[in-house]
């Protein structure tokens, strides 16, 4: 079993979705994710989430 896209759990959307992948989802009690930031000339940046 895999894991949800964020947009399966999570009521935000393009343009206000700040999660790129659900990494930990324990229904009714927390999720973590990840948002991959990138920005100007192709950098990128990792972000963890927590969601309790």
């Amino acid at each position: 079993m895999g894991l949800p896209r964020p947009e399966e759990v999570i009521a935000h959307r393009e343009s206000f979705l700040f999660v790129d992948e659900v990494t930990e989802l324990i229904p009714g009690e927390r999720a973590r994710g990840r948002w991959h930031l990138r920005g100007h000339g192709g950098d990128c940046r990792m972000v963890e989430v927590l969601c309790a």
